[in-house]
């Protein structure tokens, strides 16, 4: 069961990479440029249902910030803050792809996961998360932009 689940999540995964690396037009676009109409650096919020082999399903109540901190073309990276069961603050790395639709992404959590995303709006990110295995969770996760506190801007933070 584990073996023939393990080979559905990569079918579906591998699958998805496919299908963002098809051009949405004719036209191919090239991977180092950008297809955004708007920048998605900065901070986002999000909030999180979901549910774990171990508890079920979960509502978290503490938000989840999102910081993308670099952009090159359609490859971002940055880090995730977010608190473990004990309300801990953590923080973990990410990469991911935008499609050449300019919406749809990829993102890989470098210790655990993969997410599927859509950039809705310049102030609105949807992702869903994904972890296979005996201690396999989903996460469906609603980012909003975090307005620029004029603090931040002499502070780095």
């Amino acid at each position: 069961m584990l073996k023939r689940s393990f080979f559905i999540c990569t079918s579906i995964a591998m699958l998805c990479i496919l299908l963002l690396a098809l051009p949405s037009s004719a036209a191919s676009v090239p991977l180092n440029k950008s297809v955004l109409k708007f920048s998605i650096m900065g901070n986002w919020s999000g909030t999180s249902v979901g549910y774990t082999n171990s508890s079920g399903y979960l509502s978290v109540d503490t938000p989840t910030i999102m910081s993308i901190e670099e952009l090159r073309g359609r490859i971002f990276s940055g880090t995730l803050y977010t608190t473990d069961e004990k309300g801990l603050p953590k923080s973990k790395r990410f990469a991911g792809v935008i499609g050449a639709d300019g919406n749809e992404f990829i993102m890989a959590e470098f210790d655990t996961g993969l997410t599927f995303g859509r950039i809705v709006n310049k102030n609105q990110i949807e992702c869903s998360y994904f972890v296979d295995g005996p201690d396999g969770m989903v996460f469906m996760d609603s980012f909003t932009r975090m307005p620029i506190l004029k603090s931040s801007i002499n502070t780095g933070i």
